[in-house]
C-alpha cells in the first residue's frame, strides 16, 4: 500500500481537503505504470484500502513462507494460494499489456536485465 492509515486520517483532517474528495490509494510494481491495485471514482474509499484490481492483471496472495523453498526431489515450490483475508505476498500471475520488454541498455544486455528483474526469484543475503 503507499498510504498507511494515520496517513489516509493526516489527509482528511490535517491537510484541509473536504470529506468529499476521492484520495486514490493505489499499489504498484517495478514501475508507477505497472500498477496492480488502484482506485475507482465509482466506489467509496476506505481507510488504509484500495478499491480494487488494475483491468488487465491477473492478480493473487500468496503464502510468502512457502515460495521458494525445494522440495525433497530438488523441484522448486511455487507457492500457494491464501484464502480471502490471510496476509501474504501480492503476486501478478502473467504478464500485463503495459509491461516493458526490456531495459536499458538496448541489446541482449537489456533483456536479460529485464528477465533477472521480473521472471527470477530475488534471493538476499543479509
Amino acid at each position: 500500500m503507499v498510504l498507511s492509515e494515520s496517513l489516509f486520517r493526516w489527509f482528511y483532517s490535517s491537510s484541509g481537503f473536504p470529506s468529499h474528495t476521492h484520495l486514490g490509494n493505489i499499489s504498484g510494481g517495478t514501475d508507477i505504470a505497472g500498477t496492480f491495485a488502484i482506485d475507482n471514482t465509482l466506489t467509496p474509499v476506505y481507510l488504509g484500502g484500495c478499491q480494487g484490481p488494475s483491468l488487465g492483471i491477473k492478480l493473487a496472495i500468496y503464502d510468502g513462507t512457502v515460495e521458494g523453498g525445494v522440495n525433497g526431489d530438488g523441484t522448486v515450490v511455487k507457492g500457494r494460494n491464501v484464502k480471502d483475508g490471510e496476509p501474504g505476498e501480492l503476486v501478478a500471475e502473467g504478464a500485463f499489456v503495459n509491461m516493458p520488454v526490456m531495459f536499458w541498455p538496448p541489446g541482449e544486455a537489456g533483456v536479460k536485465k529485464y528477465r533477472s528483474a521480473y521472471f527470477e526469484r530475488q534471493v538476499w543475503h543479509v
